[in-house]
């Protein structure tokens, strides 16, 4: 147990932020990363662009990391060629919006990295930093440190 008197480990305060009251009080309370979903509408564009462009404002201003997490529209891990299009026009979008970090995670069907998908998407990402997203209970161990070491020579952070 961890007492007033002993060192701290080294922690990061993360909370996800669905909306503005959370979002600011979040910011002022000296959270260190915002993490927040962005999806597109069926038009192709940002659902809540106020939401976003109020995060990367307030973030940048108060030195929090916005990390924004990609999802296709059904959820999770496995993206059809509709989904990596998708995520390819919000990935630039968000980086038109100033957005620094996004995270994401494609699987194949046998749970192992989709990594032409995955090239796809990073190469998208373009000067954003990547923070790969996936369940380790989706994936097996060895399976999980070929898709690290495959991940690190992309420049992917885990």
């Amino acid at each position: 147990m961890l007492h007033d008197d002993e060192e701290a480990h080294d922690m990061i305060l993360e909370t996800e932020v669905t909306d503005l009251v959370t979002l600011e009080r979040v910011v002022n309370s000296g959270v260190k990363r915002i993490k927040m979903i962005a999806t597109i509408d069926h038009h192709g564009q940002l659902n809540d662009q106020n939401l976003l462009d109020t995060a990367v404002s307030l973030t940048q201003a108060a030195s929090v990391e916005l990390v924004i997490s990609i999802w296709p529209r059904h959820g999770g891990y496995h993206y059809d060629f509709h989904d990596v299009e998708e995520s390819i026009r919000l990935l630039q979008q968000l980086r038109a919006h100033g957005v620094k970090t996004v995270s994401f995670g494609v699987l194949d069907e046998k749970n192992q990295l989709a990594r032409d998908k995955m090239i796809k998407l990073i190469e998208a990402a373009g000067s954003m930093s990547v923070v790969y997203q996936f369940s380790t209970n989706d994936v097996s161990d060895d399976a999980y440190q070929k898709a690290v070491q495959w991940l690190e020579r992309y420049g992917a952070k885990h």
